[in-house]
């Protein structure tokens, strides 16, 4: 169920109950891609108070999504937004915005969904006088700025499906994760590992010294299955075959012959 702010309340009212960020606390580098008094600015910024004002007529709370989401509307509402801008705040906001401020794969999608409905409205959103209209309700700024409610709510909806699959898929690859990360597999592929390159060794042929490689294998599989078992005996063992006997057998056979 998608909830929805009560629209008949004004603006000045709804950012009263709107939990916003003081400008002091807000990181610098976040201040220097998105305060438009930064030189480096991006496309789409805009002032703190506009910034919450949008989230309220867009009908979004502070969650990361709805950040996304209010970012890619303004950048959107630009025309001056070239794709390079968008790739340099995604990067920046994914890997470089402190926590709790980084967006995340998921918020991407808010983000774009964001940008598209900017792109469809009247350009220069940001710009308004929003202060002027602080006794104006919600739903009135929205029709002056042609901010469809409606609308907004098929896209939380579109949001919701997409992350339901998102978290459906992540929650697959998880299990097949586990799965290759039982022990009990890892210690079977092990001991076939071993056998392998055990053989090999054992044939003295022109190809031998490649059994250390599949035996390098083997007792790193051994370390990861100990690991996770929390076996300390059979991690110090596996990692000592691994770090001092396969590793240098197979720089002795197959590299220092090169």
């Amino acid at each position: 169920m998608v909830e929805i702010l009560d629209s008949k309340i004004t603006l000045k009212e709804a950012l009263k109950e709107f939990s916003i960020d003081k400008p002091k606390d807000i990181p610098w580098l976040i201040r220097l891609l998105e305060n438009p008094a930064s030189p480096m600015a991006l496309p789409g910024n805009i002032s703190l108070l506009g910034h919450d004002c949008l989230h309220l007529l867009l009908d979004r709370k502070v969650d990361s999504s709805d950040e996304a989401f209010v970012i890619g509307f303004t950048m959107g509402n630009d025309r001056d937004t070239k794709p390079w801008h968008i790739k340099i705040f995604k990067f920046f906001s994914r890997y470089l915005y402190p926590r709790p401020y980084q967006l995340s794969t998921q918020d991407f999608y808010s983000f774009d969904l964001g940008f598209k409905y900017g792109r469809q409205l009247k350009p220069k959103i940001k710009d308004t006088d929003f202060i002027r209209y602080h006794h104006f309700t919600l739903e009135f700024l929205r029709g002056v700025l042609g901010i469809q409610l409606d609308y907004l709510v098929q896209l939380k909806v579109q949001e919701n499906e997409y992350r339901s699959k998102y978290l459906a898929n992540l929650r697959d690859r998880n299990q097949k994760l586990r799965k290759l990360l039982n022990p009990n597999v890892l210690k079977i592929s092990s001991s076939i590992f071993a056998f392998c390159g055990g053989l090999m060794l054992a044939l003295n042929t022109p190809i031998s010294g490649y059994g250390f490689i599949f035996l390098a294998c083997s007792s790193s599989q051994m370390l990861i299955a100990s690991i996770l078992g929390a076996d300390r005996i059979m991690i110090f063992y596996s990692a000592t075959i691994f770090a001092f006997v396969d590793v240098l057998g197979v720089y002795c056979w197959l590299f220092a012959k090169s």
